[in-house]
């Protein structure tokens, strides 16, 4: 929300291009990456968005500019993390979970994935 103007911003949902101050993640994630050009770089800013945006290449791009991260994921945009099978957190109950890291691109990646009935979640964060 843009404070001057009290009006929400939007990014219409079609081709949209990639931003000029970012790598081209992908379509999906240009979105964000459109939208997070309002958020002044280096200032501690933390902007969540859900499972539809998340990948690890928009983490990484946020990062770069000091933008922390937060959202839930689908595990197969998640680069470089293994976790057990939905089963086996099944198996340890409600409340079981996972904490996993990795680095790319010399940014530290961290994840969470725990089990609660009915629903799996997983939370990336940078």
């Amino acid at each position: 929300m843009r404070d001057d103007e009290n009006a929400k911003d939007s990014v219409p949902h079609r081709s949209v291009p990639p931003s000029p101050m970012f790598s081209d993640t992908g379509a999906i994630s240009n979105i964000v990456l459109r939208m997070a050009e309002a958020i002044p770089q280096h200032c501690n800013h933390l902007l969540y968005f859900d499972n539809w945006f998340s990948s690890s290449n928009l983490f990484i791009e946020l990062a770069k500019v000091d933008i922390g991260a937060l959202g839930t994921v689908q595990i197969n945009r998640y680069l470089g993390l293994t976790f057990s099978s939905d089963l086996t957190m099944k198996n340890g109950g409600r409340g079981c979970f996972e904490k996993k890291k990795t680095n790319i691109d010399g940014i530290e990646l961290r994840a969470l994935k725990w089990f609660d009935d009915p629903l799996y979640s997983y939370v990336p964060c940078t």
